[in-house]
């Protein structure tokens, strides 16, 4: 016999193959649109398949959200809400925004899930570009990861960071986040390191060129602290200080700006 099953649940959908989703989404003049996600032809089968491995309870809720934001970890996962939170008093749960985490930079597989037919939502994509520290105040992000900017759709945006997202959290506006948290981590030197950073970016009359090195020097600080205790970890304990913030980076207030417009 044939069964119909209407659900919210992520449990079930992570279940079934992704040839039995037919998914429901309001348009924006109140219509609706019905597509099985499987018959997309721009999948194959193999997509298909590491769809259906992707598609677990935990990522499931992004054919439920009613938009999307896709990052590559754990610590964007740990630390974006956190910070729209305590930083601008958002809660992007409320806002019908899901930060699914791909645990990797295959962002191609899952872009096309978004499309006429499909998920018909915004999904926004937040990457790291990982230019050279050194060189990325000189090039466009999009440089160094041209690939990334051509997944871009009628519901697919590209948010791309210039290096890494550690680097890239590290601001004046964010290091008292980051000092705390190696203060948890009982690392001493890197304590002190970022200490006299801030001191130096608050009271020191710095060149704008001083300023970017020094930045650049604490960014790197901050991310090999990250890797030495574990990138994860290193955000989850980063978020419970999140209220010491004070700044979002530009390409992830872009997205959220992109994502509720």
């Amino acid at each position: 016999m044939q069964t119909i099953l209407t659900s919210h649940s992520t449990q079930i959908a992570s279940q079934v193959s992704l040839k039995s989703i037919i998914s429901l989404t309001k348009r924006e003049d109140a219509a609706v649109s019905a597509g099985n996600l499987a018959t997309n032809a721009s999948l194959d089968d193999d997509e298909i398949a590491d769809l259906e491995r992707f598609l677990d309870a935990t990522k499931s809720n992004l054919l439920f959200a009613r938009k999307v934001m896709l990052v590559e970890g754990s610590a964007e996962l740990f630390l974006i809400p956190a910070l729209f939170e305590k930083v601008e008093g958002i809660d992007l749960e409320r806002e019908g925004i899901s930060l699914v985490a791909i645990h990797g930079t295959h962002f191609e597989v899952y872009s096309k899930l978004f499309c006429a037919g499909g998920l018909e939502k915004r999904c926004a994509i937040v990457a790291d570009a990982d230019l050279d520290p050194l060189a990325s105040q000189f090039l466009d992000a999009r440089a160094g990861k041209p690939e990334l900017i051509g997944l871009k759709s009628d519901y697919v945006e590209i948010f791309l960071g210039d290096t890494t997202f550690e680097r890239e959290l590290v601001s004046v506006d964010t290091l008292p986040m980051f000092i705390e948290t190696v203060k948890y981590f009982d690392a001493p030197q890197i304590l002190g390191k970022l200490e006299d950073g801030l001191r130096r970016l608050e009271h020191e009359n710095l060149s704008d060129e001083d300023e970017q090195t020094l930045l650049i020097e604490l960014g790197t600080s901050v991310l090999n602290t990250a890797k030495r205790f574990g990138k994860a970890r290193f955000a989850q304990v980063a978020a419970r200080y999140a209220d010491k913030a004070t700044e979002i980076p530009d390409y992830i207030q872009d997205a959220y700006d992109w994502l509720t417009r």
